[in-house]
């Protein structure tokens, strides 16, 4: 059914793309199943992992091709996006292939556009967890959620003034930080805009199943209480693609001067429709939720920490000699316990020159040195069966754990497991 969808999606997407987004470019796409196969299509010169079976479409396997998430990889050196057709949070075919579409905005963001400003996920994961900002951020949030569908010239004019304020008082709260947000919304905001877009032109909007989905993937981002780093990179998702909303109905033709401009979305945003600095109302209800909630999320990652030390099994410990290569994690399920310590839900993946680890939807905890990037030592779980130590070397290989590192054993004991790597 997925594999069916994709030539009617390039069609589309072909047809649609000038109106959606103008200048942006068509990439191949591939879609797979984690434990699944992989279908390529529209792929120049596909890598030997696939095997062409037409003209236009090639098949693997996700394993062998290495594929994970919804993203953009390079197959053969030409840049491709893919999605994993098997994620639970697709009720309908059309969700995976509008998320297919975002994909191919950062396709050509990263291929074609030299002036946009990423986000380092370093910064997600310290990123300060301050009641008073909290407090801002929620009522910020309905603000912007009111300002897409304000008609009145006057209401949108003290709701663009409000949301502006807004963020100038949390700026001097969270101080470097607010750079952080901006750069998500600067990559993600236009990426998240063409999801929905897409998903509105083709889904079949009087469909009360599809209208549902518009209003759980996109607008009640906007509308969820959340708190601390809880969904934060998520959160400034809705609110870039919410700002393209407001663009859209204010300043025609305003996508052919956004990346040129080399300006973040906010500032461009606030260039283009001069909001003024005015006086917010006191928010004594989002204050009490945040001085609440902002501190149950803080405890709750000690909560994680907890449980992850209650694990059973084998405590597996691998201590570094030379810092490995960060080759990848998923920043959107990786949850900061402290400045130092990071506990990763579905991704990580190291290397070096005496060793490799690759990790998928399997707990693992990083102690770093100064960035997430510098990687000290880390421990995970695994049934004491599964590991295997000959030849200076410690292996595992499971559904979720590919390891193999040169080191030696420095301590066993009871259920736990100290190596060295060298």
């Amino acid at each position: 059914m997925y594999c069916d969808s994709m030539r009617p999606f390039l069609k589309t997407v072909k047809a649609e793309i000038e109106e959606i987004w103008p200048g942006m470019t068509v990439a191949p796409i591939c879609l797979f199943r984690t434990g699944g196969p992989a279908y390529l299509m529209n792929h120049p010169d596909p890598s030997k992992e696939f095997t062409r079976i037409s003209d236009e479409l090639a098949t693997s396997t996700q394993q062998k091709a290495q594929l994970y998430g919804a993203t953009q990889v390079m197959i053969n050196g030409v840049m491709t996006a893919i999605v994993d057709y098997g994620s639970e949070k697709y009720a309908q075919p059309i969700e995976a292939m509008a998320e297919m579409f975002h994909e191919l905005h950062h396709v050509y963001q990263r291929t074609h556009l030299k002036k946009v400003r990423y986000d380092n996920p370093a910064e997600m994961l310290t990123y300060p967890e301050d009641p008073r900002n909290d407090a801002l951020k929620l009522y910020e949030q309905k603000i912007l959620y009111q300002l897409c569908f304000a008609g009145d010239d006057r209401v949108f004019e003290r709701l663009l003034n409000l949301f502006y304020s807004s963020r100038i008082v949390r700026k001097k709260i969270i101080g470097s930080y607010f750079d952080y947000e901006k750069a998500v919304e600067n990559i993600e905001g236009p990426a998240f805009y063409c999801e929905m877009k897409y998903l509105e032109r083709n889904g079949g909007p009087n469909d009360a199943e599809m209208s549902n989905a518009m209003h759980c993937n996109f607008w009640s981002v906007l509308n969820a209480p959340c708190y601390g780093r809880n969904q934060l990179r998520m959160r400034h998702l809705a609110a870039g693609m919410a700002m393209c909303v407001v663009l859209d109905g204010k300043v025609p033709g305003w996508k052919a001067d956004y990346y040129k401009s080399g300006m973040d979305l906010f500032d461009f945003f606030a260039d283009r429709l001069h909001p003024e600095t005015v006086s917010l109302p006191d928010l004594p209800v989002e204050n009490a939720l945040g001085d609440y909630f902002t501190n149950q999320a803080i405890t709750a990652h000690r909560e994680a920490y907890s449980r992850f030390l209650s694990q059973s099994g084998m405590k597996v410990h691998l201590r570094f000699r030379n810092t490995p290569d960060f080759r990848g994690f998923d920043p959107m399920h990786a949850e900061s316990i402290d400045r130092n310590i990071v506990l990763h839900y579905t991704l990580l993946n190291l290397a070096g020159n005496n060793g490799a680890l690759y990790i998928t939807n399997h707990e693992v905890l990083t102690e770093t040195v100064d960035s997430i990037w510098f990687v000290k030592s880390l421990d995970f779980f695994v049934p004491e069966s599964d590991i295997v130590i000959s030849n200076g070397k410690i292996r595992i290989t499971t559904d979720t754990i590919k390891l193999e590192w040169a080191g030696s054993v420095v301590k066993r004991e009871n259920n736990r497991i100290e190596v060295e790597c060298l």
